[in-house]
């Protein structure tokens, strides 16, 4: 696929699912980490278009970043605890990855993040929009 930012951010979005498996913890519940992971995701970005894209377009640089911007995203959403905020910040991020994998040709992304987006909006109608 030479989806190359895609890979290397999930290989950050795992370092970060362990790391904040222990947020209850002193050391992993500091708010350094979005800093740290929003910076890495940048850097995953740079080092798709200036190492591993022998020649960037114009295409490259847009829909490379757009994995980048969803990973920022639910970084953020990560450290929420107000479930609400969590999914719209779930949701600014899901459709970003749809794009990246629609554009790059990964069907399993594409199901992964339609299935996403289908049960975000779900949540939110049952949960955030119901009248009280």
């Amino acid at each position: 696929l030479e989806a190359y930012s895609g890979a290397l951010l999930n290989g950050i979005c795992t370092i970060r699912a362990i790391i904040f498996t222990f947020r209850h913890k002193k050391w992993a519940g500091s708010v350094i980490w979005v800093y740290v992971f929003s910076f890495l995701s940048f850097i995953c970005y740079l080092i798709t278009i200036f190492v591993l894209t022998p020649e960037p377009t114009i295409k490259t640089y847009f829909v490379e970043f757009l994995p980048v911007l969803g990973n920022v995203a639910t970084t953020i959403a990560t450290r929420l605890d107000n479930a609400k905020l969590v999914r719209r910040y779930a949701f600014i991020a899901s459709p970003l990855w749809l794009a990246y994998n629609a554009v790059m040709g990964s069907i399993g992304g594409i199901i992964t993040e339609t299935f996403n987006i289908i049960s975000i909006i779900t949540a939110m109608i049952r949960l955030d929009f119901k009248k009280k």
